[in-house]
């Protein structure tokens, strides 16, 4: 009886040692005591394989989106672009270009709104002293 307990004990050591090490412990000193009714001590370590569960794909959008702009002074759309991480470039102002933010009118932008950027890029904010939409 105590035989077919190392015959098990030498399966679960297979598992975590591979057949040789099965073999060595199996044919090993032991076997005289086996044989003679001696106790043997047999350590076999225990594996543990934890299955988990296929991570969710997410989508992670990447960037900030282009705040909308249009209508708003172009003090307010320049406070937006700001808080949003992102910087300017203003096309028109005139002859003499933009000299009071206050004073001209967010026409569109390019990108448009909603568009995603990785800050700190540019937005370019089209301005007039009114628009024609």
């Amino acid at each position: 009886m105590e035989r077919r307990h190392l015959l098990l004990a030498a399966m679960a050591a297979a598992a975590g040692l591979g057949a040789a090490g099965a073999a060595a412990l199996v044919a090993g000193d032991d076997d005289a005591r086996v044989a003679a009714g001696a106790a043997v001590t047999v350590t076999v370590a225990q594996t543990t394989t934890l299955q988990t569960a296929p991570a969710e794909a997410t989508t992670a959008v990447a960037g900030v989106p282009v705040p909308p702009l249009v209508g708003r002074r172009l003090d307010e759309a320049s406070q937006l672009l700001l808080n949003a991480g992102l910087d300017r470039q203003v096309d028109g102002g005139g002859l003499l270009g933009v000299l009071d933010d206050t004073a001209w009118v967010v026409c569109s932008t390019t990108p448009g709104a909603g568009q995603r950027l990785e800050p700190p890029a540019t937005v370019v904010v089209h301005v007039d002293r009114s628009c024609n939409t």
